[in-house]
Parts: C-alpha cells; structure tokens; sequence
C-alpha cells in the first residue's frame, strides 16, 4: 500500500497506516516504557491511560482558586523527582519560581506555605543551610538538583515557541524528555486586542511544539466563574 504515494511529490511527510502500526508496537516495548510517567496524581494517571505520555498536550482547566497551579506543582515535582532523563520547563506567568518552591517545600515539610514561611523567617541558617529539624538540607538540596527552570516574565507566542525550540534541541542532543508547564494560558502577550484569537494562536503553537522529539505539554486555562450557571447549562449558545 505505500507504494500508491509514488506518484505523489510533496515536502510535507505522508505516513501510512503501515508506519504507524510499527511505531505503535514499538512504544508497547520493554525499551519504551519509559514513554510513560506517573504525575503522582493517581486519578489524573488513570485517565491519561496509565501515565502521562510523549508527544501530549493536556489542558488543566478550571476557575480561579480551583488548584490548578497546585495540581501542576505537584506534576512537576513528582515528574523531576522520580524521573532523571527529564528536563522541566514551566512558563510560571501566575506565580514567582520562588513561591513555587515554597510550594515545594511545604509538601516535603508537611506545613503549609505561611508555616514554612515563619520556620525558614525565624531560623537564624540559610535557605540552603536550616538547622532546624522540620526543614533540613536534604530536600532543599534535592530541590536544588533537579533539571527545573521557569519564566516568570511575560512574552508572546513567538518567545515562547523560541525558548521551548532551544530546549527541545538541547533535549535531543542529551536524549532526555522535556516537560513544559504554561501556567495559564491567558496570560499569555498575544498581537491581538482579543483574548480569544491569542488563546487560539497559543493553541497553535502548543499543537505544534509537543509533536517535536520527545515533548509533553501541560497548559493551564482559567475558566469563567460562570460557566456553570443554570443559564449557560440550558443556553448551548453561551457553551
């Protein structure tokens, strides 16, 4: 059957069924299964059939304060922790990479983020260096080993797609898997006045970002507080 594309000369990459069927078997190896990683969110494992998988985009959405940033949080921590061929990269719009590692933290330490807070405020040792018994160095320094980076600043869709091409090339070069977090996607610079044609050029570019080596795309959308009003259930035109 491929050879009924003989004819056919274009630069864009036809695959046949055939193709795919040998790529599929493949990715059932014991060589690839490494395809797959847990978020550490066992639900959230179970609906993406098992782990989460190369070559995925997938939207966290929900209104503002549901949790998404600590949902992708504990994703990105689980993920850089248990797995060494990984790079993350989280465009961090919403919050500072400082409270993210206070997020951290406050997981390993068992307190929330105002506790640690006070516990690292009161400690008279450096960050890297607390004496006392609930923070010590270990998980600090294990916090600190890890292939994590953020952009914090705003950019547009083209810097975006620039930082996670390079990245996607370093990846490639050191053969390791690249996890990118965008947190959240309206955020995002765009050249339009309206949100939605941004969200939608944001899209795009996702789409097409995480089909390249060996990539996974997490993007956080905020949803309007409204959308689960009576009004929009019965009204399809408002969905």
């Amino acid at each position: 059957m491929d050879s009924f594309f003989f004819f056919f000369s274009s630069d864009v990459k036809i695959k046949s069924i055939n193709e795919a069927v040998d790529e599929a078997i493949e990715s059932l190896t014991e060589e690839n299964k490494a395809h797959y990683y847990k978020t550490g969110i066992e639900k959230l494992d179970r609906a993406l059939g098992g782990g989460v998988e190369q070559n995925l985009l997938v939207t966290i959405g929900g209104i503002s304060g549901s949790g998404k940033s600590a949902i992708a949080n504990i994703i990105e921590t689980n993920i850089a922790e248990n797995y060494e061929n990984v790079v993350v990269l989280n465009f961090s719009f919403e919050m500072t990479a400082k409270s993210q590692v206070f997020r951290k933290l406050s997981s390993k330490m068992l307190c929330n983020t105002s506790q640690l807070r006070e516990q690292l405020a009161h400690s008279q040792s450096a960050l890297g260096n607390v004496s006392d018994a609930r923070i010590a160095v270990n998980p600090i320094e294990e916090i600190r080993s890890r292939q994590v980076f953020y952009v914090e600043e705003a950019i547009n869709v083209k810097q975006l797609c620039d930082i996670v091409s390079e990245f996607q090339r370093k990846c490639f070069e050191e053969k390791k898997w690249l996890v990118v977090f965008v947190d959240h996607a309206l955020l995002i610079d765009g050249k339009s006045s309206d949100e939605r044609t941004n969200v939608a050029d944001l899209e795009k570019a996702l789409i097409r970002l995480k089909k390249v080596g060996r990539t996974t795309i997490f993007q956080l959308m905020q949803l309007n507080r409204n959308i689960e009003s009576a009004e929009r259930r019965s009204n399809r035109l408002l969905h």
